[in-house]
């Protein structure tokens, strides 16, 4: 969560604000530029935040003490960079760096353009790609080195075939995002990162294993493995 610790500050465009002068357009489209500082609540964060985006102003009508109708002005604001930027989802202690660095990418470009943060989703496949030892390249048959593209790596990597399947999912998001006509929304990219997340936590949590590992020591001690740590120390 965050909680303001600025006033937001807004101005106007320059050409919208010579075009509203010169009678050209009416109040509701002008075009409003805004920055405002915000706090994380998180007591284990705290980082300051500056947000920008873009705003513009409406038009709303009241009833006045008469029964008249008064028109009022409003201004709405949209975000599109948060700096630092937010982390969209958490990310498991062992993910490697090579896929760590296009997925933050991704989350500085979440507000502001989605296609782009949905093409960096995608590069964190082909990293993932990478970390898991599938070939880049291939030799044909006359002794040609060939490109293997993302569908051909994901049909080459040693998982099951759930996690090919949301891997490829992502892939898909992620050739929209470059060729798609409409290209994606921000529910798209939020749903890649939701596999995406998924598949991470499954290759680079080793939460299972370590609490497995507890639970077999536990077992094989037949009770409170720390204790007989201690006692062993005490004796």
């Amino acid at each position: 969560m965050l909680q303001k610790s600025s006033d937001l500050n807004s101005i106007q465009s320059i050409e919208s604000t010579s075009l509203y002068d010169a009678g050209y357009i009416e109040v509701e489209n002008i075009e409003l530029s805004f920055n405002a500082m915000m706090t994380c609540t998180n007591a284990q964060c705290r980082e300051n935040i500056m947000l920008l985006g873009s705003g513009f102003v409406d038009q709303e009508v009241e009833e006045d003490e008469t029964g008249g109708w008064t028109p009022t002005y409003v201004s709405g604001f949209t975000v599109k960079y948060f700096q630092p930027f937010l982390r969209i989802i958490k990310v498991p202690p062992n993910t490697p760096e090579s896929i760590i660095a296009p997925l933050e990418q991704s989350f500085a470009l979440f507000f502001c353009d989605s296609d782009a943060c949905g093409n960096k989703i995608r590069v964190c496949v082909e990293a993932i790609m990478d970390e898991c030892g599938v070939d880049r390249m291939v030799q044909t048959k006359k002794s040609q080195d060939r490109r293997l593209n993302l569908h051909e790596r994901i049909e080459r990597l040693q998982e099951d075939q759930n996690t090919k399947l949301q891997l490829e999912a992502i892939k898909w998001l992620g050739n929209t995002a470059s060729h798609g006509a409409e290209g994606l929304s921000k529910q798209d990219t939020l749903d890649a990162y939701e596999i995406l997340s998924f598949v991470l936590s499954k290759m680079f949590d080793d939460t299972e294993s370590r609490i497995n590992a507890l639970a077999g020591n536990i077992k094989d001690a037949k009770g409170p493995v720390r204790k007989q740590r201690f006692q062993h120390i005490v004796d």
